[in-house]
């Protein structure tokens, strides 16, 4: 629950909210927690769950911005239908009981997957590996080269 949704939340619902942090702030203070808790309506991949994990913390999460995550221990992942605050709870207390256990485990797994050496070194991949084997854009087309891709796609967009 934040501002956007629930103007008067910080005086409501037993919520202590913190303010909004600067970067500065962020990154001095995310490593003394245990668990971000996101329930999102319209983030599909929010940058501050990379964050978060890269800094440690375990994760809860609505369904819609579960987008770029696996299936993890660390990692609770709410369905956007969920009312129970039950199961809010229980999640978020689960998550900051274990997250000592998967403290390494959580910032290994962000190193693999979102970190930018890992993301850039994927994806130049992905390009060599198409320029050097050629590639068929549907069943019946003429073989392709990356440049005869851009050019394929800059017919189809500029005509």
């Amino acid at each position: 629950m934040g501002p956007c949704e629930y103007p008067n939340f910080e005086t409501e619902g037993g919520c202590r909210y913190l303010g909004e942090w600067d970067k500065e702030t962020v990154y001095k203070n995310l490593t003394n927690y245990s668990c971000l808790v996101l329930i999102s309506k319209g983030e599909v991949a929010p940058l501050v769950i990379p964050e978060a994990l890269a800094a440690g913390l375990s994760i809860v999460v609505s369904e819609v911005a579960s987008a770029n995550l696996s299936s993890q221990p660390f990692i609770s992942i709410i369905s956007d239908e969920c009312q129970d605050s039950n199961i809010f709870s229980n999640s978020i207390n689960n998550q900051i009981i274990h997250n000592e256990k998967y403290r390494n485990e959580i910032r290994v797994y962000a190193e693999k997957n979102f970190d930018w050496k890992v993301i850039m070194q994927e994806y130049l991949d992905l390009i060599v590996q198409f320029n050097m084997e050629p590639r068929k854009l549907q069943p019946g087309s003429k073989i392709v080269t990356l440049k005869g891709l851009i050019r394929y796609l800059q017919e189809q967009i500029f005509r």
